[in-house]
């Protein structure tokens, strides 16, 4: 009912018991101090070893709390079990066989008489409330239904027998077949016309054919144990009878298998395309759940676990909890929730700390099947939030930390299952300055209302948003104002929609009336569900007299039995007909429910208040336009001439959130929520006003001033090194992620592009010099390059790069070339002022640039615009900020703002999408061709290469012992006096 993402489907009593996704530590990714116990929430969380393994330590931190929190009621109970299990200090992760007991609760179908004897110790002790001191169940009412489960687990294993357990099979064989979609599209019926269901043999050789070329013969035994798994719903070697069914994969109302089918322990720990090549794999996800136990219990004995059961958003809106957390994941939530909805209940959950984070991911919009199809997380991110890049700081109160729009770190799978993981923290709030409802502000709240409010004659749910809904509009609104200070006007601009439908009234004015403090009923109906299918609810108020009806699009649904209990918010005079009023759920103008009179409702008083307060207004007299490329801040009454800014800038940063005005009596401190560019700051006075204006452009092209003193770095003398026995093929693979399939291929042949695939320009630039950084310096030897344009004559020398082999691999698993950059545009400039000592800056160009190189050829790299050498620039100063530069190859090399030099590195920018995975291993295999071909021509021509190299630059003549120009290397003479008459023209284009 608090929830503002719309009920995507009926409540079921499914449940995923293990993960099918991949986890990913993510206290990795907290910066925070070692000194602060970390506090942990994690949403929709599913399985307990789900979290186990997104919690393993890194040195030093340490963790106070976990708390979980899922819909689902039957996994709280297993995740507890679970917990209850490896808390114990008699628990040995190391035992065959206290590790063969907690596989049998996690995933085994059945069990022996052994592993049925402890259970029931455990489940005893649990049903009587009797837990230790580290486990939580702070709700009542939660571990009441929990109590009710774990009885049912009790009483289902004693009165278990044979008939039962044949039955139990049977239903979890209709499960799979029913999960599995494309098998049965394929074989529908035989031919006396009934409806054809496979074998669980037949559903083995389904899955192993969608990525036979996945699976090569030294996997067969795994692929062989899994198949044992799939067929029989045990995956244990023991030879011992089985004698009951494992209740926990039961649903606890029915005594029915409800465990989804299309998720397998497996999953959780190894991707059936990553089959270990030798080994037994079934021992292998057991030592990993075995290396998980061992490091829950590292930290579990300082810290609590708490369990929560309800909706994540519920949980959120309801301030269920009292402290914040500095980590909170959800990225197990459904992407329909939509990340909007996401960002606004991440503000009352997440602590006041620089280094909080949240984190999210979303997948299906990469499928082919998709409604709405984005060619890369950026452009899934700008269009869920209807907003850019820019301007989700000022909209939403969060930065997004992943640099989408150079691409991925990681290459992504092609397989379904991928996905992008997002994470975000808080930004700086807008501070001493009114905003105006102008500008892109205006133009995102117009768009929204557009989005959300647009008329429907017809209540037809497949016309409307599946991821806004009414009260997203009123958290968007709320939790904006709550951050900035508005003039009353614009405020009420924001809070009443330009047109609303009829329809949409009464939700409306319930939703404005609780958010500004009004009483609100609370109204619960049981409805008969009619077609359990549906997809896209929406609750109906229909008049039977009138045909008047009422869109109620945020209401809450549990299940009573086989039927639904539906609650809802309604203003308190809301002047229905109760007697002529009814109620039901429809999806896609079809009828899901019964209908239900509403005087048949049960009605309480809401007791919960909205959820953020009104910002009280400030004295601030300067206001502010925020528009996605720029801030315009008017300031009334200050004389141009008699401004003084400052900035917080802290070197090697180039922008800045805040900026001191001083102009007579006045000194205001203005923060901003993006970065801008500081030495692009400048004010402007209209001459017929007389009215002051400061320009603050923002910084796109930089990284954030906190990525360069608030992250940890890489030691790179301590990563490992690149296999060189495998170099070629593995390098090309992750070279070839960086570009859509059919884009590179067309290319290497020399054939038209696709229209089809669009492509940043300037970031696909970028990935050019990226592949060939690579491959000419592991190919030919290469080491020193010049990055020059392409076409701009006066952007002839933008960068000396020198290359540091060998191809380390990043703590992200990526290949990795570490590079000393010498901005040389930077280098004149600083000259020019006199900050650089021309002298000291030849010296250090030699020293660094050309000493210690054997071959020293200086290869040229062309960017074909400004705006990609920009990008490059960034991508440069973004990764100098990951790494340590205290063992690096070059001694005493000069960092800082006063130097021209950069110690950085270049990893591949991975595409959003590739292509099929036949497409990818064809490109990978027409490059790895290309490659070996290429160096076959290149030896041909080294002779030429070798003849004109002993051309003069000058008189154009061949020479022998020609002497190359000392400062920039890249040309020859055969002479003083040829270098001397050469000079006016070479001039422009030497350091």
């Amino acid at each position: 009912m608090l929830s503002p993402s719309r009920k995507y489907h009926l409540p079921n009593s499914f449940c995923y018991s293990f993960s099918n996704y991949p986890s990913e530590n993510f206290l990795e990714e907290y910066h925070g101090s070692n000194d602060i116990p970390i506090k942990v929430l994690i949403l929709s969380c599913g399985d307990l070893p789900f979290a186990v393994k997104s919690t393993s330590l890194s040195s030093n931190q340490r963790i106070a709390n976990i708390t979980v929190a899922d819909i689902s009621a039957m996994a709280m109970a297993r995740n507890i079990l679970f917990a209850k299990i490896i808390t114990d200090t008699k628990f040995n992760p190391d035992s065959n066989e206290d590790l063969q007991y907690l596989w049998d609760i996690w995933y085994n179908m059945e069990w022996s008489s052994v592993t049925k004897e402890r259970f029931l110790k455990d489940i005893t002790e649990l049903s009587i409330g009797c837990l230790s001191d580290n486990l939580k169940v702070p709700v009542e009412s939660d571990l009441s239904v929990l109590k009710n489960i774990w009885k049912f687990w009790l009483s289902s294993v004693s009165e278990v027998n044979l008939a039962t357990m044949q039955q139990i099979h049977k239903q979890r064989y209709e499960s799979i077949i029913n999960n599995i979609h494309e098998l049965g599209s394929s074989k529908t019926s035989k031919s006396d016309g009934s409806v054809y269901k496979p074998t669980l043999a037949e559903v083995w050789k389904w899955m192993i054919a969608q990525t036979k070329a996945h699976i090569d013969q030294k996997a067969s035994r795994n692929a062989e144990e899994m198949r044992i798994y799939f067929e029989t719903g045990n995956c244990s070697q023991d030879k011992e009878i089985m004698i009951c069914i494992n209740p926990t994969l039961l649903e606890p109302a029915t005594g029915h298998w409800t465990l989804i089918s299309s998720v397998s322990p497996f999953e959780m720990y190894l991707n059936l395309k990553q089959l270990p090549a030798q080994g037994n794999f079934l021992e292998s996800c057991k030592k990993a759940l075995c290396n998980q136990v061992m490091s829950y219990q590292k930290w579990i004995t300082e810290a609590t676990l708490t369990f929560h059961i309800g909706d994540a958003f519920e949980l959120c809106y309801r301030k269920t909890w009292t402290e914040p957390f500095n980590i909170v994941d959800f990225s197990k939530l459904p992407n329909h929730v939509g990340l909007a909805n996401i960002l606004n209940a991440a503000h009352l959950v997440l602590a006041d700390d620089p280094h909080a984070i949240i984190l999210t991911q979303s997948s299906p919009w990469r499928e082919n099947t998709a409604v709405s199809r984005y060619d890369s997380s950026k452009e899934f991110v700008e269009a869920s939030l209807c907003t850019s890049i820019q301007m989700i700081p000022s909209l939403y109160g969060f930065v997004l930390v992943n640099h989408v729009h150079l691409g991925n770190t990681l290459p992504l799978k092609t397989s379904w299952r991928s996905s992008v993981r997002l994470q975000w923290k808080r930004s700086p709030n807008l501070t001493n300055m009114r905003l105006e409802n102008s500008g892109a502000i205006s133009d995102f709240f117009e768009a929204l209302q557009t989005k959300i409010f647009s008329e429907v004659e017809v209540p037809q749910s497949n016309t409307i948003e599946p991821s806004f809904t009414p009260l997203t509009y009123c958290y968007l609104v709320s939790s904006f104002t709550s951050r900035v200070d508005l003039l009353e006007t614009h405020r009420e601009s924001l809070e009443q929609p330009a047109s609303l439908h009829p329809s949409s009234q009464l939700s409306w004015n319930t939703l404005q009336s609780w958010m500004n403090g009004g009483n609100i009923l609370c109204l619960k109906i049981i409805l008969k569900v009619t077609n359990r299918e549906a997809k896209g609810l929406r609750l109906i108020l229909a008049n039977q007299n009138d045909k008047c009806f009422h869109f109620i699009d945020n209401f809450g649904l549990s299940r009573d039995g086989c039927n639904i209990i539906a609650s809802f918010m309604l203003l308190e005079d809301h002047r229905l007909d109760l007697e002529n009023t009814i109620a039901y759920l429809i999806s896609s103008n079809a009828s899901v429910s019964s209908t239900c009179p509403l005087t048949d409702a049960s009605t309480t008083v809401l007791d919960v208040s909205a959820p953020f307060p009104r910002k009280t207004n400030s004295a601030a007299f300067l206001t502010c336009i925020d528009f996605e490329g720029f801030y315009h801040v008017d300031l009334p009454g200050i004389n141009q001439e008699d401004m003084i800014l400052s900035t917080d800038r802290q070197p090697p940063a180039e922008a800045a959130h805040q900026v001191t005005l001083l102009a007579g009596g006045i000194c205001q401190e203005l923060t901003f929520p993006w970065p801008f560019k500081v030495a692009d700051v400048h004010s402007s006075c209209e001459t017929e006003t007389n009215r002051v204006r400061l320009i603050l452009p923002k910084s796109t092209n930089e990284p954030h001033p906190y990525e360069w003193k608030d992250r940890k770095r890489w030691d790179v003398s301590s990563l490992n090194l690149w296999d060189t026995k495998s170099l070629l093929k593995d390098l090309n693979y992750h070279l070839c992620a960086q570009f859509h399939c059919r884009e590179l291929k067309q290319q290497m042949l020399n054939e038209t592009e696709d229209d089809t695939v669009r492509t940043n320009s300037c970031v696909k630039g970028v990935r050019e010099i990226i592949r060939t950084l690579f491959q000419s310096t592991t190919l030919d030897g290469n080491l020193l390059y010049v990055i020059r344009s392409k076409d701009d004559p006066k952007l002839k020398n933008l960068w000396f790069i020198r290359v540091h082999l060998p191809v380390l691999i990043s703590p992200l698993g990526a290949p990795m070339l570490l590079l000393t950059a010498n901005d040389h545009r930077l280098a004149q400039k600083l000259v020019d002022r006199g900050e650089l000592e021309q002298t000291k800056a030849t010296e250090d160009f030699k020293r660094i640039f050309v000493e210690g190189v054997s071959s020293s050829e200086v290869c040229p790299l062309f960017v074909k615009s400004e705006e990609e050498e920009g990008v490059l620039r960034y991508l440069f100063r973004l990764n100098s900020t990951k790494i340590l530069t205290n063992a690096w190859p070059i001694e005493q090399l000069p960092v800082g703002e006063t130097s021209p030099w950069l110690a950085t590195f270049v990893s591949p920018c991975y595409a959003d999408q590739t292509g099929t995975e036949a497409e990818m291993e064809d490109l990978v295999a027409t490059t790895n061709r290309i490659s070996i071909q290429t160096q076959e021509e290149k030896k041909l021509i080294l002779k030429e290469q070798a003849l004109e190299s002993s051309v003069c630059s000058k008189c154009k003549q061949i020479k022998v012992n020609l002497k190359r120009c000392s400062r920039c290397r890249s040309v020859k003479y055969c002479s003083v006096d040829c270098q001397r008459s050469d000079w006016t023209l070479h001039k422009s284009s030497c350091l």
